[in-house]
């Protein structure tokens, strides 16, 4: 057994009510698990959402939270052959139906949850690479579209939409990004966007037949499904299609069928825990790719230590940030 440090609750409430430190024993890892020395573990807004009760009464005695993270591999089952003790890994859905999270300083986890670190990435953007990132790669690998097309990404300053932007020009798409600022505005540049609109001042579709001379989009990836349809089917065209993973302005749309039917749209509903092999296999591939060729990186919004979990959480509750939340254990 060895010991180590997690932040972890026991009940669903506010941060600073229902987070706890302790100190717990590690079993060795099991046949076909990999246990690792956490560095970074990152806050994703379902983290949050979890431990506020939105998704429903804890289902476990106790959960350390947290799905995803970074570190070094320390010691592997018997049947693992793909890892060795001391290298680099990040890590995903360790905290789905799961009660030990990368809220931690140790963890042991299955092998298929586990993917290779490369020397030039940091453990920060290991972190925040899980749920983010292979949301943006399995959007943008549903869409219909070919190498030049253009593709539309809206909440381009939002963590997933900042990995669909980088991602998007590794697969050689033409980029236009929404935004609601014009700080976000100049972020969803510096991602590689094209063209960026600030919906705040702008309407979206005018912009978008302006950008591309009337042609419309061959695809979408959308944070905002319901609240977006008033113009989003409008700029696609025939034979697009759109891949959303959030639809918070509306979270029961109407859906206008006989518009996406005459336009014979297609429509992926994206949700990182439960992709299916393949697409998880193509988007592991995808996001690898792009980060050895140094055309994947994150943004940080700020690092706590693992002792100030409770304002980490804060900081993602509040919902001002730009990027990720992580803690770091040093």
């Amino acid at each position: 057994m060895t010991a180590f440090k997690a932040a972890y609750y026991e009940t669903v409430g506010k941060a600073e009510d229902v987070l706890k430190l302790e100190m717990f024993e590690l079993a060795p890892p099991k046949e076909n698990e990999v246990q690792i020395e956490i560095v970074t573990s990152a806050i994703n807004p379902s983290d949050v959402k979890i431990r506020q009760g939105n998704r429903g009464p804890l289902t476990v005695p106790s959960l350390i939270p947290h799905s995803d993270g970074a570190g070094i591999v320390t010691a592997c089952g018997s049947a693992v052959t793909q890892f060795k003790p001391g290298d680099r890994v990040w890590m995903y859905n360790a905290a789905r139906e799961r009660n030990h999270g990368t809220a931690s300083t140790l963890i042991n986890l299955p092998v298929e949850l586990v993917v290779p670190l490369a020397d030039n990435t940091t453990f920060e953007t290991g972190a925040c690479l899980g749920i983010p990132a292979l949301t943006a790669a399995a959007c943008l690998l549903s869409l219909n579209s070919e190498c030049n097309d253009t593709i539309l990404i809206t909440g381009g300053a939002g963590a997933v939409g900042m990995c669909a932007i980088q991602l998007a020009k590794v697969l050689g798409f033409k980029t236009i990004a929404t935004v609601r600022s014009e700080e976000k505005a100049h972020i969803a540049k510096q991602m590689g966007a094209d063209y960026v609109i600030n919906t705040s001042i702008e309407k979206p579709l005018d912009k978008i037949k302006q950008y591309t001379h009337d042609h419309l989009l061959n695809g979408l990836v959308d944070v905002d499904f319901g609240g977006n349809l008033d113009w989003s089917i409008d700029a696609l065209k025939d034979n697009s299609a759109i891949a959303t993973y959030a639809s918070m302005g509306k979270t029961e749309p109407a859906l206008p069928f006989y518009a996406m039917m005459f336009k014979q749209l297609s429509l992926h509903f994206i949700f990182a825990y439960i992709l299916s092999k393949p697409m998880r296999t193509r988007a592991i591939e995808l996001v690898q790719n792009a980060l050895r060729e140094n055309k994947l990186t994150p943004r940080i919004a700020k690092i706590y230590p693992l002792e100030d979990i409770v304002q980490a959480h804060l900081a993602v509750e509040a919902g001002n940030k730009i990027g990720q939340v992580l803690i770091r254990n040093d």
